[in-house]
């Protein structure tokens, strides 16, 4: 089937809510003329250094005389030479220190003028950062995020005269400059920092924003982690886990021993249980017994005690299930929170509601606490940047409350996500010539960034094993055998995970090697141009050459090249920021953002474009 091309027809538009003139203002053009004369004065006091060193040596083997050495220890050190000890020179030498003389006070009067407009431009800077801050309704918002116990410091920041700040106060001027920086320039969502706006291509019309006009909307959720581990660590609580349904963990039985895989969480990433290991086992025959018995099938915590008390004595059968069957996951329950739920508050307590309550009322008031952190995240959204201090606090308190009702530790260096999106505005831009060329020069990108991929040379060689293992039989991803396949071959080329441009000495197919080849020349050429020292390259031929060079069966392993562009427009030159070959990646920004209708319509495009199309562009 001819492959077609297809630009995906929306697209977001990330926004800073600082302009950035106002991080210009704290530019100051005299003192960086101060700074460029300071380095000027420093290279040329540098080479009279050097040519008055060599020349009083020389004069010094002729006269021997000693203060010729003391003056040249001082000029070689960049040391004042006083007038007196210059008298005591030959004319010659004279000549030379006299001039290494006037250019060190030159270069001594400019590192004084540059220490006087350092001081003035840190006073001037300090009063402009402190204007903008007490402004400042929007990036204000987000301090809360970054630190929740800044406000008692930035308070005094904000309310006390520049001249009188202390030295702690005075501590908050990098920190704030960087904030500034951050919100002005950085286009990385984040917060009231960074918003974005769903847009859209159109062939005949562009819009553009009015920053007067546009309203900010705000999508705030606890960390999904943390919820996470709560609802995990209530329902294995012994009172409520004897009331659970379980299964048994993927596994794989070998001569002498099970492993079983399960999952574990970190409790520093930002994704739950992120961790696969394996459980080893050694063979017995209640492990074994419980497989036989259990294995496919869903059963309560009775079925499994009531089965091991013909193995274990009665008063040992609770210890075993809670110690070692479930604390190792070797069974696992089956209830969990959806990864894809809507509403997580409410999916968890739908959930533990049916369960029954303990005497201590645990469910209830676990619940009764997230309830109170989910109309305080509501409240969050809308909060003044004063309010939102206390607000973050009470929910960050009724976590270490529920942290200690169940006795787990929790890492709650990240406990709020918020992200930002413009409200009725819809940026359009027209796809007219310009676009087209740079669409044009993002298909040839697609073809050549494919000697990059570092997926095929892990997965071919893993697909030619698998396939002389297993045939076409139909095998679980979860098994066991075919996780150490993988981890064995994803081992064996670690490297090309750490460096894509990482040689691989024993790959045997002639394809692959091919496109290391390619690799290496493109770096060899890279690595050239650079050593050039030129201020603008051209690589549009090596580039060019390379495409020619790939083998067809490496061009032909995906159907679909799908590709998220990150771009920056200065004035006509489209700056490529990232290039990611993914489509997953770009969809998943829709996700959270928009009205339902949008959502829809979004996943009707999806449909008709990757079912149909190939070749997908997106930027």
């Amino acid at each position: 089937m001819e492959k077609k091309d297809f630009l995906f027809p929306y697209f977001l538009e990330r926004r800073n809510n600082v302009p950035k003139k106002e991080l210009k203002k704290l530019i100051d053009e005299e003192l960086i003329n101060c700074v460029l004369l300071v380095m000027e004065y420093k290279k040329e006091l540098e080479k009279i250094s050097s040519e008055a060193c060599d020349a009083l040596e020389k004069i010094f083997k002729d006269t021997k005389n000693p203060r010729l050495l003391n003056c040249k220890r001082k000029i070689y050190n960049f040391k004042t030479i006083k007038q007196k000890e210059i008298a005591e020179l030959d004319e010659l030498s004279i000549r030379y220190v006299s001039v290494y003389c006037k250019i060190y006070e030159e270069f001594q009067r400019a590192k004084m003028k540059l220490n006087q407009k350092i001081i003035e431009a840190m006073e001037n800077n300090r009063l402009k950062l402190q204007d903008f801050f007490k402004m400042d309704e929007i990036i204000k918002l987000a301090f809360p995020l970054i630190n929740s116990d800044f406000d008692k410091k930035f308070n005094k920041y904000v309310s006390v005269e520049c001249s009188k700040h202390k030295s702690k106060v005075r501590k908050l001027d990098h920190q704030l400059v960087r904030i500034l920086s951050r919100a002005a320039v950085k286009t990385s969502p984040f917060s009231t920092f960074t918003s974005v706006a769903l847009g859209r291509f159109k062939e005949d019309e562009e819009s553009y924003i009015n920053d007067e006009n546009i309203e900010i909307l705000k999508n705030v959720e606890l960390n999904n982690c943390i919820i996470r581990a709560i609802f995990d660590s209530l329902i294995l609580k012994e009172s409520f886990l004897k009331q659970l349904e379980f299964k048994i963990s993927m596994y794989k039985e070998y001569e002498d021993v099970y492993y079983f895989l399960v999952q574990k969480d970190t409790g520093k990433s930002k994704i739950y249980n992120s961790i696969d290991t394996n459980i080893r086992i050694k063979k017995n025959r209640v492990i074994g017994g419980i497989l036989n018995r259990f294995k496919d099938s869903i059963f309560t915590y009775s079925d499994i005690k009531e089965y091991l008390e013909d193995f274990i004595s009665k008063e040992n059968v609770d210890n075993f299930i809670i110690n070692i069957l479930i604390k190792n996951k070797v069974i696992i329950p089956t209830m969990t929170l959806s990864e894809f739920g809507e509403d997580i508050f409410e999916e968890f307590e739908q959930k533990v509601s049916r369960l029954n309550d303990d005497d201590e009322k645990t469910i209830e008031t676990v619940v009764k606490k997230l309830r109170r952190v989910n109309v305080l995240l509501d409240q969050f959204k809308t909060a003044k940047y004063k309010e939102r201090f206390s607000i973050y606090n009470e929910i960050k308190q009724q976590i270490i409350d529920l942290s200690e009702i169940l006795n787990i530790s929790m890492n709650l260096d990240i406990l709020i996500y918020e992200e930002t999106y413009y409200k009725d505005y819809v940026p359009i831009i027209k796809i007219d010539r310009e676009y087209r060329e740079f669409i044009d020069s993002i298909r040839e990108i697609q073809k050549f960034i494919k000697i990059f991929d570092q997926t095929y040379p892990i997965l071919i060689p893993f697909s030619e094993q698998f396939k002389a293992k297993y045939g076409n039989k139909k095998v679980s991803c979860l098994d066991l055998d075919v996780y150490h396949l993988y981890s064995k071959i994803g081992f064996q080329y670690r490297g090309v995970w750490e460096d894509s441009l990482f040689d691989i000495k024993d790959m045997m197919r002639d394809d692959i090697k091919k496109v290391f080849e390619l690799k290496k020349k493109f770096k060899e050429h890279i690595l050239k141009l650079k050593d050039s020292k030129l201020p603008e390259v051209q690589i549009t031929d090596i580039v060019n050459n390379i495409i020619n060079e790939i083998p067809d069966s490496i061009e032909k392993i995906s159907d679909i090249t799908s590709s998220t562009i990150f771009i920056k427009k200065i004035k006509k030159i489209m700056l490529l920021i990232k290039f990611i070959m993914a489509i997953k990646y770009f969809f998943q920004d829709f996700r959270n953002y928009f009205q339902k209708f949008m959502k829809k319509k979004i996943l009707k495009n999806i449909k008709s474009t990757f079912l149909t199309k190939t070749n997908v562009s997106k930027y």
